[in-house]
């Protein structure tokens, strides 16, 4: 599972640049996880349809299937204005639904250099993608770093970076300075020749090397790959597929202050560093050699990787500068706009507890003095994290850290900035065309302007107050898309507030209200895929009459449900399925909202009381070993329902030697 940000190749914002589309690689598909952009709550979309590139003579290629999508999480490369992915052992480029093979076998596995069809790759826990944005993806795995130089044909960027050059309209861009050797990129007349990627091994040997390894294994596993650019570096208006920055290296290749930036890659328990244009300029001679068919090929410059922060061979969790940090089992890098990595540390193992049983992992934070230049420093921001054995940090375009785990996505609000540079948008409009509108964006942009009081937003006439919250919105759409609303805002309608600039909605969740509202104008909710959040919209929805939304947040109730969770879902639907749920306010109950009620146990919430019984039926074990102190409280509060379990697990072929769930008896409890 891993996440990723690009362009969207369809939708765009109000001054026209694509709206930014979060991808999720999970269960051998990309999802988009929607609400990304905003605070109103994660939820996963449908999965992409990817598409061969078509033959000639076709209009659209055959549907491409992810065959095993590898644990290296996917990554967007402005340079090409691609987002690259593996694909088993290969490696994929995607631009708008149309995948194309990079390098690589997605069957063969091997640690093969080469060309694009020659190429093989081994990939493992721990592998990571990342692009320099100046023509080259480096690959992460294992106990090697491997460059993956694009063919120059791919490069999407150069008009727009010589547009801001010429502009000064300070784009963040990546770096791509022209070489300052031949040596530094393969040979035009080479590269025509191979029209391909090209992979190359960056020969490399840390400072501190295992003893009880024999020479070829000394280097420890590798736990994540990063790459940190120049914060001042302007590139060049040239695509070379391969463009390397000046700078001064070291014979061994470290470089401490370079304007291309660096490659930072970890072990368990330290961190290190290689310049850009060292890693270029190793990695430059064997590709010509490669690409060109020659042989023999030059031996490969060995460099030796700057130690900037940890001990190899010794864990800890102590922050601080430099090599005084300690650091233990983490996986996983993102970097943010400030050039800061943020990683999950403790993470080695699925359940990591110390002496108190207190969970250790933790989330830490990387931070360089310059754009991967100058000293370094390790803070802890979050400890004591539930132990799931998250990895895979990903920054979101709200500002959230995303997290992973089997099975799990956490989310934690730290406001940080995510790094996308503006010429990614650039790119992305050079190679996308114009969207055609929607009925949906529009609304959207209807429901959201005077939300954010922009002047287009004047037009609205009502605003709904939810506890400390208000929302503008239009009677005219209100009265259109909701009973409720047609009755209250009406003077026929028996409110006496109808009329009014303002009506309050009492006793009513704000986040529950704002999903139903933007459902309201642009028919999806996007309700988050938890418990909590999809009963208040659900209640909600029940109470202003509108059971199309209630059955969709019944719906997602039911996909969100676990074996700790089951029963206090199912306490909820029963009483929801029999009880007459409370007035919306001012002179409520009225006759189409009575007639709305005693339909009630037949609706939603009766179709998800159902469920719950034959989903509790089906995971009955599960239940009981995860969470039986709920089934006691279910026996002895409402045996009425645990009767009902039992012959729903009878019916399933099942039996239940427990004295939970007969009646109460023989049990205490806790």
């Amino acid at each position: 599972m891993g996440f990723a940000v690009r362009p969207h190749p369809r939708e765009v914002t109000k001054d026209g640049s694509p709206r930014l589309q979060v991808l999720v690689a999970v269960d051998k598909e990309l999802r988009p996880l929607r609400g990304a952009d905003s605070r109103s709550g994660f939820s996963l979309g449908p999965a992409l349809n990817l598409y061969q590139p078509p033959l000639p003579g076709e209009g659209r290629g055959k549907p491409y299937t992810v065959g095993e999508m590898c644990m290296a999480p996917p990554v967007w490369d402005s340079w090409s204005a691609s987002l690259y992915f593996m694909d088993g052992a290969a490696v994929m480029r995607l631009v708008g639904d149309e995948v194309t093979r990079v390098a690589g076998s997605v069957k063969e596995k091997g640690d093969v250099d080469g060309a694009d069809d020659v190429a093989r790759f081994t990939p493992m826990a721990g592998t990571q993608l990342v692009s320099d944005g100046a023509g080259n993806l480096w690959y992460g795995s294992n106990r090697s770093i491997r460059r993956i130089q694009l063919p120059p044909a791919w490069c999407a960027q150069a008009a727009d970076v010589a547009e801001a050059r010429a502009g000064g309209g300070g784009a963040e861009v990546p770096s791509t300075s022209r070489p300052s050797s031949a040596a530094t990129e393969v040979p035009a007349a080479a590269a025509a020749a191979c029209a391909g990627a090209v992979v190359t091994t960056l020969a490399y040997q840390l400072p501190y090397q295992l003893p009880f390894e024999p020479p070829h294994m000394a280097s420890p596993y590798m736990q994540g790959l990063a790459f940190v650019p120049s914060r001042h570096a302007l590139p060049a208006a040239g695509c070379s597929g391969g463009g390397s920055s000046t700078g001064t290296s070291t014979a061994e290749g470290a470089n401490t202050a370079d304007a291309g930036g660096s490659l930072i890659f970890a072990t368990q328990t330290a961190f290190y560093r290689i310049a850009l244009s060292a890693a270029i300029a190793a990695t430059a001679a064997v590709a010509t050699h490669t690409v060109a068919g020659a042989a023999p090929a030059p031996a490969a410059k060995m460099l030796v990787p700057e130690l900037v922060a940890g001990e190899e061979g010794q864990k800890g969790n102590v922050d601080g500068p430099g090599a005084e940090a300690r650091l233990s089992a983490y996986a996983g890098l993102v970097t943010d706009a400030a050039g800061n990595i943020y990683f999950m540390d403790g993470c080695a193992i699925q359940l990591n507890f110390d002496e108190d049983g207190v969970s250790e992992h933790r989330l830490r934070r990387l931070s360089f003095a310059a754009g991967g230049g100058g000293g370094a420093e390790v803070t802890t921001l979050l400890s004591a994290l539930p132990p799931k054995g998250w990895d895979g940090p990903f920054i979101l375009p709200n500002g959230y850290l995303a997290l992973c785990s089997t099975g799990h996505v956490g989310f934690c609000d730290l406001g940080l900035r995510p790094r996308l540079s503006a010429a990614s948008n650039a790119a992305a409009r050079a190679v996308v065309p114009p969207p055609s509108r929607t009925l949906h964006a529009d609304m959207a942009a209807l429901l959201d302007a005077p939300q954010q009081q922009q002047p287009d937003g004047a037009a609205s006439d009502v605003a709904i107050r939810v506890g400390e919250r208000r929302f503008h919105a239009h009677r005219a759409i209100l009265s259109a898309r909701c009973d409720y609303f047609k009755q209250r805002l009406t003077a026929s309608g028996g409110f006496a507030d109808g009329r009014a600039a303002e009506l309050e909605l009492p006793d009513a969740d704000a986040d529950a209200f704002a999903l139903l509202l933007r459902w309201l104008y642009t028919g999806d909710a996007a309700i988050p895929p938890s418990p909590g959040q999809a009963c208040a919209v659900a209640e909600l929805a029940d109470r202003l009459l509108l059971p199309e939304l209630c059955a969709a947040a019944a719906r997602v109730v039911l996909d969100s449900v676990s074996p700790a969770t089951v029963v206090d879902s199912l306490l909820w639907a029963d009483r929801w399925s029999e009880t007459e749920p409370p007035g919306a306010g001012g002179s409520s109950n009225s006759a189409g909202e009575r007639a709305y009620n005693s339909r009630a146990a037949s609706g939603p919430f009766g179709w998800l009381r159902a469920a719950l019984v034959g989903w509790y039926a089906a995971h009955h074990a599960e239940v009981r070993r995860e969470a039986g102190a709920s089934v006691l409280r279910l026996a002895r509060y409402e045996p009425r329902l645990a009767a009902e379990l039992m012959d729903a697990l009878a019916e399933r072929g099942g039996s239940c030697s427990c004295t939970c769930c007969g009646g109460g008896e023989g049990w205490d409890e806790e």
